[in-house]
């Protein structure tokens, strides 16, 4: 496809869920199969999340039990975690990917689903003590659909459980070549580009935008930032990486 789309809008700056559903999950499956992104090929668990769970010991009485990975993939981090002892339930929109992991993992005790984060979570109220996201928020294009999505992962936390989210900020070599999407500020108050290799669009958030999007229903607690040189669609950029842990507050979600 050349050129990124337009983004359809309304006076309510309605959700776009239907287009993120139908179009990305073909783009998310052909994607696993051509194999341009890193972590669709890669099977040990992303240096972010090696971060966070050790740093989880400075922000935690003890050890987690009950996970879940929002965005699984083929199911690397998720193993990660397993291999811990922590029970792990995984969530992702594309099933090659999950049907990679399922393979892949067959003996581990994880819980792989299809689904889409723009829709209610399949999981109980406070059934998690800890969540990964890590670039899959990234993806969510619109204010109302990251919204609900925050909604819904503070629900599926217990009161105090804590969220870690990772992504591509300004500063990002490739992320930051990429053309805005048209029309960008009629459904999202962070800047909206379009990875024409993968097919997507993104966020693109400054360090600050990210603090404030998830401070309206969590508590920061930690964050950390990676700048090295590395391949996407077999060319080589100089990325920037962001993550940060959160932990769920009993404030009324807005």
């Amino acid at each position: 496809m050349s050129g990124s789309p337009a983004v359809a809008t309304n006076d309510r700056k309605a959700s776009i869920g239907e287009h993120v559903n139908v179009r990305t999950t073909a783009a998310w499956n052909q994607e696993y199969t051509r194999q341009g992104i890193p972590s669709s090929h890669r099977e040990e668990p992303s240096g972010v999340l090696v971060w966070a769970l050790d740093n989880l010991r400075h922000l935690t009485d003890g050890p987690m039990s009950a996970a879940v990975d929002l965005g699984c993939g083929t199911g690397r981090n998720s193993a990660a975690m397993a291999a811990t002892g922590i029970t792990v339930s995984a969530i992702d929109l594309s099933d090659v990917a999950i049907a990679t992991a399922r393979n892949r993992y067959a003996d581990a005790d994880i819980d792989f689903r299809v689904g889409s984060v723009v829709e209610p979570l399949p999981f109980k109220t406070g059934s998690f003590q800890f969540a990964a996201d890590i670039f899959v928020y990234f993806h969510q294009l619109s204010d109302v659909d990251r919204r609900r999505y925050r909604r819904e992962i503070h629900r599926v936390l217990e009161p105090g459980g804590l969220l870690l989210v990772s992504l591509a900020t300004d500063g990002d070599g490739y992320y930051g070549s990429c053309e805005k999407m048209p029309n960008w500020r009629d459904i999202s108050a962070v800047p909206l580009t379009w990875d024409p290799a993968a097919e997507v669009g993104n966020i693109l958030p400054t360090y600050d935008e990210f603090l404030v999007e998830f401070s309206d229903m969590f508590d920061f607690q930690m964050s950390w930032r990676k700048r090295k040189f590395g391949d996407m669609h077999g060319k080589r950029y100089l990325r920037e990486t962001v993550a940060m842990l959160w932990q769920a507050v009993a404030r009324p979600a807005v």
